[in-house]
Order: structure tokens, then C-alpha cells, then sequence
């Protein structure tokens, strides 16, 4: 049985990359090989990652929002 994606299916794929990027930038900054001296590739990458992980924050709770207008919006009377 084949179904088509819907705002639910959405609003968990960036959910669940939220928390994987959140993972991603705690495992980079408890590395033991990220200190003061540090190589720039690898302080780049926890910035890079840090960023990526509040974007997709936004894109959670922006999804959030835009799924339940949405609902709403159907369940009110026309």
C-alpha cells in the first residue's frame, strides 16, 4: 500500500534532522580534538553545524505552525 506524503511526513523528516544535526554539534564540541587549537577545517565544521542545526530548529517549529493553520483551517466551518 502506497500513500503520498503529507504534512506529517514533513514535519517529522525535519524533526527528526533537527535532532540529528543537535547530535552532530554535541559529538563535534565534546570531541577531544576540538580545543582552542583546533584545525580551522574542524572549527569550521562545528560553526557549519551549529548553524545548520538552528536552521533546521526553525524549519521544525515553522512547519509546526504552517501544519496546524492548515488544520485548523479545514476544521473551521465554511
Amino acid at each position: 500500500m502506497n500513500r503520498k506524503p503529507d504534512l506529517n511526513d514533513l514535519e517529522g523528516d525535519i524533526g527528526q534532522m533537527a535532532t540529528l544535526l543537535d547530535l552532530l554539534v554535541d559529538r563535534l564540541v565534546d570531541s577531544p580534538e576540538y580545543t582552542d587549537t583546533s584545525s580551522v577545517a574542524l572549527g569550521q565544521s562545528v560553526s557549519l553545524s551549529i548553524v545548520l542545526r538552528d536552521m533546521a530548529e526553525r524549519m521544525r517549529v515553522t512547519m509546526a505552525t504552517v501544519h496546524q493553520a492548515w488544520l485548523d483551517e479545514r476544521r473551521a466551518p465554511h
